[in-house]
């Protein structure tokens, strides 16, 4: 439905633009005089036959004069008419009309001063000819006409032309500005850019199957807004009017009872009592954060089944943006979403682990170490900024790897928008600082070119003494309960809460039951915590990591290669004798999770054993 929503708005965009001139261009051919465009108000209107001519004329037997491809049925019809006041017969054949004069059989040519001369005749305005200039094939102010003609111009205010075959001397086209005007808006109107000839062309056709797509789409759309309420007026109206209490709780022992207006979102109803739900999307339900669980659930949207997985839509789990406060209810929030709090950090350090992802230290101003759980995120303000790339701190040895390959230097950001970042570090582990691991999105070699992000690009440009806006603690990400085997696979800057969680459970838990961590990158350099995980595999005799390279490997590089769902399957899960058993922690790129969560499903993983955070990405 997202995509569906982007494409039903840009379309319509685009559509809206061409009813637009669909709507000027009827305007103005209709404003336009019709006499004036047709070149009617030029003309005498006496008309070319001299009918006294043609009876005072002795004809000659136009058959005796034909040519041998007339005679061998190239012939299509003759006929008497007047030409500068003389009879002749127009011989009509298959490659053109030929005259020849009706009184002695010789050919009648129509040259410059006879087409000066028709064109005179008829011209009823006040100028005189300018130019008469031979045209050999069709131009845009003749179109379909075929065969050979003269354009004969006149110096009047509306720069008129006429056309006079040269073949018959039949005055074609009367042209003027007049005209020229209205073909422009015709071109639009019928949208033939080309010849403007006709309607039935591929661009109409295709606006006419857009049209429809946009009616099914909008259709869709609001058998959704029925779903939700949207359009139920009368309930809307009695509950803008009531007030509902909202009993909100968390895992951490929190409990707090709201009280919020009818008609408003769960997610703005949190909001008005400074509880503050972390999303990206800013309550399209396009993100999935804002997630909330509810007694006696209301029936879930269609957001509501792409973000949350059907176990937990069973457990009553819904998008607190999709739903209106209707009733007094019972909210399970995040875990400790109750003791988020709003607080300014300070950056401590800020060092490249690998050429794309930064590690910032930052310390708490006011309020004391962060308390958090292993696995959870931070809702960071990136406030508006301008900003040359160049200008951004980037070791001039890790610029090629960052791709620059931006068309502009600068990147702007107008207005503050949230960004999510998972905490890198285990409680307890950097004395009350806490580590956000931020990745800076480059195309891979070769690849199309793309914008820098700019959150990332605000962030990998901090420096220490900078500070930062966050809200958090938050996240339902975190370490199962139960001495089960663990299983993380990770890539990118999805390693953070990653280790986050390996870290708690091998140093701060004692966690003895095995654990093993597979990691996917694209090349040696882009391993994060290499050496601190070599020694944790040494001093943890349960814990192995696995680190698989997805495209340059150097000659050095005697480890896994390939995707990293596919090492894990071949090395350890394919045989793994109970695999039921084991929980799965997933962090990563999008198509790396779907992988995951793909294979993992094949495999007969229930989705319950299944933990994984993708941050709506």
């Amino acid at each position: 439905m997202t995509l569906m929503r982007a494409l039903h708005k840009w379309i319509g965009l685009l559509l809206g633009l061409q009813l637009f001139l669909w709507m000027l261009s009827g305007f103005m051919m209709g404003w336009f005089d019709h006499e004036t465009v047709s070149g009617h108000a030029l003309s005498r209107h006496e008309g070319h036959m001299d009918h006294a001519v043609m009876r005072e004329s002795n004809p000659v037997d136009p058959m005796a004069f034909l040519t041998q491809d007339e005679k061998a049925g190239a012939l299509k019809d003759i006929s008497l008419r007047t030409f500068l006041h003389k009879s002749v017969f127009a011989i009509r054949a298959e490659n053109g009309t030929r005259m020849i004069d009706a009184s002695t059989g010789q050919d009648v040519v129509v040259d410059a001063d006879a087409a000066k001369t028709i064109a005179i005749s008829d011209y009823a305005g006040e100028g005189t000819v300018s130019s008469v200039t031979a045209i050999e094939a069709p131009t845009m102010e003749t179109r379909k006409r075929k065969g050979p003609a003269w354009r004969v111009d006149f110096d009047d205010e509306g720069a008129s032309s006429f056309y006079v075959s040269a073949e018959t001397g039949d005055i074609w086209e009367r042209r003027n500005d007049t005209w020229r005007v209205f073909d422009i808006f015709w071109m639009l109107h019928i949208m033939d850019y080309e010849n403007r000839e006709s309607f039935n062309n591929i661009l109409v056709i295709g606006s006419s199957w857009i049209v429809f797509w946009l009616v099914l789409s909008g259709l869709v759309m609001i058998g959704e807004g029925f779903k939700r309420g949207d359009f139920n007026l009368v309930s809307a109206a009695s509950q803008r009017k009531r007030t509902r209490n909202l009993t909100l709780w968390d895992k951490s022992g929190g409990e707090r009872i709201v009280t919020a207006r009818g008609r408003i979102t769960v997610f703005d109803a949190l909001a008005t009592s400074d509880l503050h739900l972390p999303s990206s999307c800013g309550g399209g339900g396009s993100c999935g954060l804002c997630r909330i669980q509810m007694d006696d659930a209301p029936v879930a949207t269609p957001a509501d089944f792409r973000q949350i997985p059907a176990s937990e839509l069973q457990a009553g789990y819904r998008l607190a943006c999709q739903h209106f406060v209707s009733r007094d209810a019972r909210l399970k929030l995040p875990d400790h979403l109750l003791e988020a709090r709003d607080f300014e950090a300070e950056v401590v350090s800020a060092t490249f682990l690998t050429p794309t992802i930064r590690e910032i230290r930052l310390r708490p101003i006011a309020g004391g170490a962060l308390d958090f759980r292993a696995g959870s995120y931070m809702q960071v303000t990136i406030p508006s900024y301008s900003l040359n790339r160049d200008d951004a701190g980037v070791p001039a040895e890790l610029r090629t790897a960052w791709g620059y390959s931006e068309a502009s230097n600068d990147i702007r950001l107008k207005a503050p928008l949230h960004r999510t970042y998972s905490l890198a570090n285990a409680p307890g582990e950097t004395e009350g600082d806490f580590l956000l691991n931020v990745r800076l999105a480059t195309p891979k070699a070769g690849g199309e070119v793309a914008p820098l992000g700019a959150g990332s690009a605000y962030m990998c440009q901090l420096a220490p003494g900078d500070r930062l806006a966050l809200r958090g603690p938050f996240g339902d990400f975190g370490l199962k309960e139960g001495g089960r085997e663990k299983v993380f696979i990770g890539g990118g800057a999805g390693i953070a809460p990653l280790r986050s969680m390996i870290i708690d459970a091998l140093v701060n838990r004692g966690d003895t039951a095995p654990l093993s961590l597979w990691y996917g990158a694209r090349t040696e350099t882009d391993i994060p915590y290499q050496a601190q995980f070599d020694a944790f595999a040494k001093a943890h005799a349960n814990f192995r990591w696995t680190v698989a390279l997805s495209e340059s490997v150097g000659p050095s590089w005697s480890g896994a290669r390939g995707l990293i769902h596919e090492v894990a399957l071949r090395d350890h899960l394919a045989t793994h004798p109970d695999i039921a058993s084991c929980d799965f922690y997933l962090c990563g790129p999008p198509l790396m999770l779907e992988a995951c969560i793909a294979m993992l499903a094949q495999l007969g993983v229930r989705e319950d054993r299944i933990a994984f955070d993708d941050f709506g990405s």
